[in-house]
């Protein structure tokens, strides 16, 4: 091969050389920025060559060395093969072997030096062929290794031809003879085929063997003509490793095992729990699939997902393990994902709610057809809902009812007192302490011979319409523009989606539709459309989220890079004055003490409400979530602020307790005693008792006129602290006191009923 195709060919060996080990150390991870997966880590630096196409996300990338995956092995056996063709000239001078010199000239006349005691070179060559020389070596117990070349200067050296034959010579090769012989058409230049279709005789046995004698045949007129074909068979071998990499079947593991083929694919066998589709509500096309088999529970994200089979049903799973911030799952894209037969899939018997609430055990891990009454309704929206299934339409009137988990989606409206039928798989809460059962949201069937009857609320009873958010009701009011208001037109809600109401203005009339939230209208609207516009919203749908966020922080910080939004319930934890000028730190808690699990700092910003945020008032808030670094915790930052009900009754406190604690100021709180003045300070004292609390008796107090003068009363206000600058000390102060006057007759309810 002239120099002109050996130059290239060398620089592309050593570059593909080098290329293979950078990429085993991770010299190619400045390459990373291009991944840009929500997964994507920066200490995977190691590309994935047969996944160079998703170089885009996490898929394409791998932790460096000492983690090598099987592609690197080939890139890197295939390079130095290639080296090792390409630079073969170089090597076997360094080994001295009996390599004639390339002739350039066609006319020029080139002198061969013959062996000491050496026969004609070129004729023996030419009268012997590979097979009769390899069978005089077996002979004389020869190796029989090597080309044509090497095998003749064995054969010399071991005496293989007659004395009488070994002549001493001198002899020039003719290189015009050469092209004579090889150069069949006579263009120059001596190609492969025609090198090959000269010595094609001298082949005895053909097949496999005779391929490989003509690979390795080399004459000193014609070395390096098969370079190319050599190259060509590597590139062959290093096609088919790859393609046998991408088509073997992945191996078989346990779930306990995963965390030993950390981004190997692999499958696994088992039987599926549950399923969510677009677990955030963020538009992916991803369903997140939870399998468990007899050693461990495994979760599958699967992406650009297909069909999905009933709960209960054994599948094989198969996925990329992916390790991530201590958490490991399976990830999948496109179908074949997951896999099942039609004997895999469970029998799922109907049976009655009695049957398994006398004996649960008896269902575990078995599914079944289940029919009952909704006790609540569910959002076509929401992924995950809890509610109750009874044998009974009204909640108050089922003898029996059992926990009911939706895991996704059911993409329409399941109501209140509504009839379904229902798939599911049984399963105990140890949190809990009960029996729940659990099924996906299309597995949730309506029975549409059973209509669910409309809720009937009144204005009385308004701060308890939260019970019934998401419900259809019906409400008697007068229509005010698009408005419905109560008979004395203090209380109000919106309608929407209702058309034209202008010939009812003023009338008093019985208004049906579904009772959402509306954040714009600021309170309850009634949408007669039964579908949930863009501005409304299902406070039930507001789970208790701050439990999860809190014992998941992988997740959330996923959270926080999606920009996700929650719409979480919950209390507010001790009260707090909101400020008037910048954002107010408050509280979040799942409970009221002492049943709180989770609580979160929350950022109110100013507006979103004004004055006393009381502890334990219940409320519903929209929220992102942020890090803080300086803290080292998560913290909420509050979009909107709903109160859902009235804020708990006074704490009550009693003199003789001794002093109030730290966790008991700042509250409203009910103290019973006396009025009395010492040294012009107000105090409340214990009935005969020495115990007293200074008090700031709300201006225009009927407590403070003389006819309630020397009686014991119960004084209600805000307790708080006040520091004493003359004598350095702090006092308990009961502010802004007064007493219970619900009839407004101008004497407290206390003294009434004495």
């Amino acid at each position: 091969m002239t120099e002109k195709y050996e130059t290239p060919l060398k620089v592309f060996a050593i570059s593909t050389l080098a290329l293979s080990f950078s990429n085993i150390f991770g010299l190619l991870g400045w390459l990373n920025f291009l991944c840009s997966s929500d997964y994507c880590v920066s200490e995977d630096t190691r590309l994935n060559w047969l996944s160079m196409f998703n170089i885009s996300n996490e898929l394409g990338w791998s932790a460096p060395y000492p983690e090598i995956g099987i592609p690197d092995f080939i890139a890197i056996s295939a390079s130095i093969v290639l080296t090792i063709i390409v630079f073969r000239e170089n090597w076997m001078g360094y080994l001295n072997l009996n390599t004639p010199k390339t002739v350039t000239s066609v006319k020029e006349e080139v002198e061969i030096s013959e062996p000491e005691v050496g026969l004609s070179f070129s004729e023996l060559y030419n009268d012997n062929t590979v097979a009769k020389l390899r069978d005089l070596l077996k002979e004389k117990n020869q190796p029989v290794s090597g080309n044509k070349t090497v095998l003749l200067e064995r054969a010399i050296e071991c005496g293989c031809f007659s004395p009488e034959k070994v002549i001493e010579t001198s002899e020039t090769l003719d290189v015009d003879a050469v092209f004579e012989a090889y150069d069949a058409n006579s263009d120059g230049k001596i190609e492969h085929s025609e090198y090959v279709a000269v010595h094609k005789s001298e082949v005895e046995k053909g097949g496999v063997s005779g391929f490989i004698d003509r690979l390795l045949d080399d004459s000193p007129e014609l070395r390096g003509q098969r370079l190319w074909v050599m190259f060509a068979l590597s590139v062959l071998l290093v096609a088919a490793m790859n393609a046998y990499a991408m088509v073997r079947e992945p191996e078989l593991v346990k779930i306990e095992d995963l965390v030993e083929h950390n981004n190997e694919v692999v499958s696994v066998e088992g039987i599926v729990l549950s399923w969510v589709e677009d677990p955030y509500s963020s538009g992916e096309d991803r369903v997140n699939i939870i399998i468990e088999d007899d050693t461990g529970v495994a979760q599958l994200r699967w992406y650009r997902y297909g069909d999905i089979p009933m709960l209960g049903t054994k599948v094989t799973a198969t996925g990329d393990v992916i390790e991530y911030n201590g958490k490991i799952w399976l990830q999948a894209l496109g179908g074949g994902a997951l896999s099942w037969d039609a004997e895999d899939i469970p029998e799922a018997p109907v049976i009655g709610i009695s049957t398994i609430a006398a004996n649960p055990e008896d269902f575990l891990g078995e599914s079944f057809t289940i029919s009952g009454y909704l006790s609540k309704s569910v959002d076509p929206d929401a992924t995950f809902t809890a509610l109750y299934l009874g044998d009974h339409p009204e909640y108050g009137s089922s003898d029996h009812q059992m926990r009911l988990i939706i895991h996704s989606a059911p993409g329409r409206w399941l109501e209140s007192g509504q009839k379904v039928e229902v798939t599911a798989i049984i399963q105990y809460e140890q949190r809990e302490l009960r029996w729940s059962i659990h099924a996906e949201g299309p597995e949730v069937r309506k029975d549409n011979a059973h209509t669910p009857l409309p809720t009937n609320i009144g204005w009385a009873t308004y701060e308890t319409w939260s019970y019934s958010s998401g419900n259809l009701v019906q409400l008697t009011g007068i229509i005010s523009g698009d408005e419905l208001v109560s008979e004395d037109g203090i209380l109000a809600a919106c309608l929407v989606n209702t058309g034209d109401l202008s010939s009812y203005e003023g009338e008093s009339v019985e208004f049906g539709g579904r009772l959402l939230w509306s954040t714009s209208f600021g309170g309850w609207c009634i949408d007669a459309s039964l579908e949930g516009g863009a501005d409304l919203i299902d406070v039930s749908d507001a789970g208790n989220l701050l439990n999860m966020l809190t014992s998941n922080p992988a997740d959330t910080l996923e959270h926080i890079a999606n920009n996700t939004h929650f719409l979480i319930s919950g209390y507010a934890y001790g009260s707090i004055l909101m400020s008037n000028d910048g954002d107010t730190s408050i509280i979040i808690a799942d409970g009221v003490y002492p049943n709180i699990l989770a609580k979160m700092d929350a950022y109110v910003p100013v507006g979103k409400h004004s004055g006393w945020m009381e502890d334990g008032q219940p409320l519903v808030v929209n929220v992102t979530l942020n890090w803080n670094s300086a803290t080292a915790e998560f913290q909420l930052s509050v979009h909107a602020l709903t109160l859902t009900g009235d804020a708990p009754d006074a704490t009550l406190f009693d003199l003789t307790d001794g002093a109030p604690e730290w966790y008991a100021l700042n509250k409203k709180t009910s103290i019973t005693g006396n009025l009395v003045t010492i040294d012009g300070q107000t105090y409340l004292q214990k009935e005969g008792g020495e115990q007293k609390i200074k008090v700031n008796v709300k201006s225009n107090s009927v407590g403070a006129n003389s006819a309630h003068e020397g009686l014991t009363l119960k004084w209600t206000g805000r307790l708080i602290e006040v520091a004493d600058d003359a004598t350095l000390a702090h006092h308990y102060v009961l502010d802004e006191a007064d007493v219970t006057d619900d009839d407004g007759n101008g004497i407290a309810d206390d003294a009434e009923d004495a």
